[in-house]
Order: C-alpha cells, then structure tokens, then sequence
C-alpha cells in the first residue's frame, strides 16, 4: 500500500508546480480544488508531509541535495530550502525531503 501511495507524491508535485506559475485565476482555483483533495487523500491514508524548512538538518528525513554558505547570523546545518517534499506514514519515511543546507 506504501507504493501505491508513494505513487502519488509526483502528482502533487506537479500541481503545486502548476500553481505556482498558473497566471488565470480561474485555473489557479481548480487546481487548488484538485491539490486540496490531494492532501485529502494522503491524509486519509495517514501521510504527513514532512517539510523541514528552517530546521536543523535531519538525515532521517530528509537527503541535502546541495550546501550554500550561511548569511551572516545563520547557523550551519540549517535547512534554508526545500525543493521537493518529503512524505511519512507513522515512522516510516515514504519520501525523503530533498533540500538545500547551510554549509
């Protein structure tokens, strides 16, 4: 069943992609109809997103895809990006976040 779910994130991907550069706002509505019973579903099904955005790096959640160097007053090992969403059910990771750290 994790495959199957695991199956959707690249759905979700490419709406949420699609509405980020969706300039109609007719479509902008539909496709936020369509991500909502997206989320629905993986909620449904006990899936968490897992976004770790401003948080120390955690590898068991999460695969740094690249390192920049911190801005002044920023710690080191900090989460400054996520490019793709990660995804758990109870412990079990189902997607790693792919994300962006400080150096």
């Amino acid at each position: 069943r994790n495959d199957v779910v695991s199956s959707l994130f690249a759905i979700g991907d490419n709406l949420e992609r699609g509405l980020s550069a969706c300039q109609d706002e007719k479509t902008k509505e539909g496709i936020e109809m369509v991500l909502k019973s997206y989320k629905k579903v993986l909620e449904s099904e006990n899936v968490e997103e897992l976004d770790p955005a401003g948080q120390l790096f955690d590898a068991s959640v999460a695969e740094a895809i690249m390192a920049v160097p911190p801005e002044e007053g920023e710690e080191s090992g900090i989460v400054k990006q996520v490019y793709v969403k990660g995804y758990k059910r109870g412990d079990k990771v189902l997607r790693y976040a792919q994300v962006v750290v400080t150096q």
